[in-house]
């Protein structure tokens, strides 16, 4: 017995929808997931994985125990900020956020980008280290 082509089309059309949904859900999500994975690293203080993620030369043993003697590393510190997104970066799969942290008492803060799993400074130059 054949099933009615109405049937079989709109058995593909929904499964074709199905899986075209499924990967817009996944390009949107994606770099809010990479914002908030950066975060953590910060928090946990795995900033080799940080680095990493920002595309930066690694730190020497000195500059990582320097950085961490000087107190900039502070797992309660570090505030993930997501800023809303308008179509041309959901297009393009990119979320800006803020990192904002308090630094010796005084809140300071850099802006991001994260894109398709690679974080990116805004504008300037990093200076959480």
């Amino acid at each position: 017995m054949k099933l009615p082509r109405s049937l079989v089309i709109a058995m593909l059309a929904t499964s074709i929808l199905a899986m075209m949904v499924t990967a817009a859900r996944f390009w949107v999500r994606w770099p809010v997931r990479t914002a908030r994975e950066f975060t953590g690293l910060m928090r946990n203080a795995r900033i080799p994985e940080a680095i990493q993620m920002l595309g930066l030369p690694p730190m020497t043993p000195e500059q990582l125990w320097i950085a961490r003697e000087e107190g900039s590393f502070r797992p309660e510190q570090y505030r993930l900020v997501l800023n809303p997104r308008d179509v041309p970066s959901i297009l393009r799969g990119r979320q800006h956020f803020r990192l904002v942290f308090n630094f010796h008492g005084q809140e300071l803060h850099q802006d991001l980008v994260a894109e398709r799993g690679i974080v990116k400074v805004e504008s300037g130059e990093f200076i959480l280290w």
